[in-house]
């Protein structure tokens, strides 16, 4: 097997700084260089029914049976900008879509019983924000989805890819694109100045506004049975650990639920397309069988 020397860095809160997220039965496993030493286990739940969509998990494997550190559920908006009150479990809140159409409530649960929930909305197309209070203030982040060349995301997409950090020179014309992602950016911690055109010369870590970069995932590349499905890498303050443990496990559980709702959403699209291919089929044949060859 290729050496791994990003899987290998600490990272923040007894994570990596670049982990791999694999399957593993129903549910995904977060691990190091190692595959064989899982980290955490994050069970998946895809009913419709059920609002909860993902949950991380305190031990690496589900036979133990291990409470869950954070819970993502899931909520569908049929219009934007509606107040909608949620009830999971002991919990009950309000939330507003904002422009979006679809909105995620997190529970962070805690050994004392004093459970936090933090709402995730869909605030554009491909944006989702979340609010924490870090260090004494209120902090604000968004998941936003990456380009095929978001290097953030491309430069994390194989195991054996290099290890990158905040602040090193961003390639210019980067030739292998990326399968797909999203990276997260603390909107209300510290920036830099853009350089260049439209930003494009900024330092890795922060994006094209100059927005601090603390968190990305990608597909990864050569995708088969047995290997990883994404990479996850923490970036600036979320590489060091400053903004604490109860972002470092929010930020590792919504970036996941994010990748099975794709994940979910591509596999719903791929038996669309089946079944289409199918009734075309039939319809040809139905149309053969009355009219006869035709030349």
């Amino acid at each position: 097997m290729k050496p791994a020397p990003a899987l290998d860095l600490p990272g923040p809160h007894s994570l990596p700084n670049r982990f791999a997220v694999r399957n593993a039965g129903r549910g995904l496993k977060i691990t190091g260089s190692d595959y064989k030493a899982p980290i955490h286990y994050l069970s998946k739940h895809d009913s419709n029914r059920d609002t909860l969509r993902l949950e991380l998990h305190a031990s690496a494997h589900r036979t133990h049976n291990s409470p869950a550190l954070v819970s993502v559920h899931k909520r569908q908006h049929r219009k934007s900008g509606r107040n909608t009150t949620t009830q999971i479990g002991n919990f009950r809140w309000t939330s507003t879509s904002a422009r979006g159409t679809e909105n995620y409530q997190i529970i962070l649960h805690r050994t004392n019983a004093n459970n936090e929930c933090i709402d995730m909305p869909q605030t554009s197309r491909d944006v989702y924000q979340f609010r924490m209070r870090i260090n004494g203030r209120e902090e604000v982040f968004e998941w936003v989805k990456g380009g095929a060349y978001t290097q953030e995301l491309r430069t994390i997409s194989r195991r054996e890819s290099p290890v990158v950090i905040t602040g090193m020179v961003r390639e210019r014309a980067p030739r292998l694109a990326a399968g797909g992602g999203y990276y997260l950016v603390r909107v209300t911690g510290r920036g830099v100045e853009p350089r260049g055109k439209g930003g494009q010369e900024t330092p890795l870590g922060y994006d094209r506004q100059g927005r601090e970069i603390v968190a990305s995932w990608a597909y990864a590349r050569g995708f088969g049975w047995g290997k990883p499905v994404f990479f996850f890498q923490w970036w600036g303050s979320g590489a060091t650990g400053e903004l604490g443990q109860d972002f470092t496990r929010v930020a590792a559980a919504t970036g996941a639920a994010l990748y099975h709702e794709e994940a979910l959403k591509r596999a719903e699209e791929s038996r669309q397309r089946s079944n289409d291919s199918l009734n075309a089929g039939r319809g040809t044949q139905g149309h053969v069988g009355h009219g006869g060859f035709h030349h």
